[in-house]
C-alpha cells in the first residue's frame, strides 16, 4: 500500500512535500483497511484514514499538488473515485486521472503517463 501511504504521509507532514502522486493506490477508509490488512484495532484503522485526515489538513493541503492515477478496471478504482470525490468537496485541487489499457503495474502506468506525471513533479517544483 506504498501509494497510500505516500498520500498519508503528505497529508500529515504537508511541510516535507511539494506534491504527491497516488499510482493505482488503495485509496480506502478505515473499514476497509481493516479488512484488507487484517487489522483488529480498529483505533489503529481510523488513525489511518486518508478521508479524517485530509479533513483536518485540508487548508494545509491547498499548497501540495495532488495527482491521483488510476486504470479503469482497475480493482481500486472505485476507492480512487470516492477519494477524489471526497477531495473535491471539499475544494481542493486536484489532478485525477483515468486510463484504460494498463493493469495494476507501475511500468505499464509509467509507459502510459510517465511523462505527464514528470512534468507534474517539475511543474511543482518550479513554483515553489
Amino acid at each position: 500500500m506504498g501509494d497510500a501511504g505516500a498520500v498519508r504521509r503528505a497529508i500529515r507532514n504537508h511541510r516535507l512535500w511539494e506534491a504527491v502522486a497516488s499510482i493505482g493506490g488503495v485509496l480506502v477508509g478505515p473499514r476497509e483497511l481493516m479488512e484488507r490488512n487484517f487489522i483488529v484495532d480498529a483505533d489503529l484503522a481510523q488513525s489511518h484514514d486518508l478521508f479524517a485526515t485530509s479533513i483536518d489538513a485540508v487548508q494545509r493541503l491547498r499548497r501540495i499538488g495532488l495527482r491521483f492515477l488510476v486504470e479503469t478496471t482497475d480493482e481500486w478504482v472505485k476507492h480512487n473515485r470516492r477519494f477524489a470525490a471526497h477531495l473535491g468537496h471539499q475544494n481542493l485541487p486536484i489532478d485525477y486521472i483515468e486510463i484504460t489499457g494498463v493493469v495494476h503495474d507501475l511500468s505499464e502506468y509509467l509507459q502510459e503517463e510517465g511523462i505527464e506525471l514528470f512534468q507534474f513533479f517539475s511543474g511543482r517544483l518550479e513554483v515553489h
